[in-house]
């Protein structure tokens, strides 16, 4: 093997311990649902030479909410909540999936129209 190569390992790198705590444990100290990754959809625009991004978020039956927001330049500029007791339909993952990307649509309208 040369200078210039890198040796990389093919082993798996052990899990950091807690100490005195199982990850078991740990899972059963913190709740799961904590853990879970919020969904997001994200979209890129460009409204008369302004980059605008918007992010719809499904912030998961801790916080069960809708978020959707809008920034400019990196700036946060409005942000939309929508409690899952507005939703009609019975709250699959699919269902507030369908959901999350109709209020992801709405807001791109919303700022299409000049909503900003």
């Amino acid at each position: 093997m040369s200078h210039s190569e890198k040796y990389v390992s093919t082993r798996p790198r052990p899990r950091p311990r807690i100490q005195n705590s199982s990850y078991y444990e740990l899972c059963i100290r913190l709740n799961i649902d904590q853990l879970a990754m919020k969904t997001s959809i994200n979209t890129d625009l460009t409204i008369k030479g302004e980059s605008v991004h918007v992010q719809t978020e499904d912030w998961g039956h801790e916080h069960k909410k809708l978020v959707a927001r809008v920034y400019r330049h990196g700036r946060m500029v409005k942000s939309f909540e929508v409690p899952y007791e507005k939703l009609t339909a019975p709250l699959t993952d699919k269902v507030r999936q369908g959901y999350a990307q109709q209020l992801h649509q709405k807001v791109i309208d919303w700022v299409h129209e000049g909503g900003m």
